[in-house]
């Protein structure tokens, strides 16, 4: 089997398990995977629980939008691309999970109460900007470049790594931390 079909089918396991764990919901969110100078997302509108290999779109790295739009590739593209090119991850993922939307809106920032998200994670903060803008995706891409994951605010959660285990994993740190900070709020009277 090569490289370009494994990320497909490790894509595609954790497509559904970002579904089962709320993490996306309909055609949110998108991932994609580089293999040398290739770069493969997914397609704009696309179910991320119901991927197969049609669902992803080769991209040349060096794509404007024009390009990115004519292929159909994820609105999320250009950051996708950017951080490719600000760092030596292969995999990204970018999901919606309520807790840290919910979080985002109300806070800047915050240190995780859990071991886990204190360990692994550190301080989170919420990073803010216009959708689709390069100034966005410049933003985004050099907070997920340098520290593996960015959050947006009122946006979600995107994460960077090696695998869609490990981005996922982030994922899942990042999205537990932000229910525990928001339950410890509520029940703190």
């Amino acid at each position: 089997m090569d490289e370009v079909t494994l990320h497909i089918n490790e894509a595609v396991k954790y497509g559904k398990k970002m579904f089962e764990r709320g993490l996306i919901d309909g055609a949110s969110g998108n991932m994609s995977f580089r293999v040398g100078n290739r770069v493969f997302i997914t397609k704009t509108g696309v179910n991320l629980d119901e991927l197969d290999s049609d669902s992803f779109v080769e991209v040349p790295a060096d794509s404007n939008l024009k390009i990115l739009k004519e292929r159909k590739a994820s609105s999320d593209s250009l950051l996708h691309l950017k951080c490719y090119h600000k760092s030596t991850f292969k995999t990204i993922i970018h999901c919606h999970g309520i807790y840290n939307v919910v979080l985002s809106l109300k806070k800047d920032s915050f240190e995780p109460l859990d071991l886990e998200g204190s360990l692994f994670l550190g301080k989170i903060e919420f990073v803010e900007g216009i959708f689709m803008t390069q100034e966005f995706a410049e933003e985004v891409s050099e907070k997920l470049s340098s520290k593996g994951f960015a959050v947006v605010k009122g946006h979600g959660i995107y994460t960077a790594a090696n695998s869609f285990r490990q981005a996922f994993n982030i994922a899942n740190y990042i999205e537990h931390s932000c229910q525990i900070a928001y339950l410890h709020d509520l029940l703190k009277d």
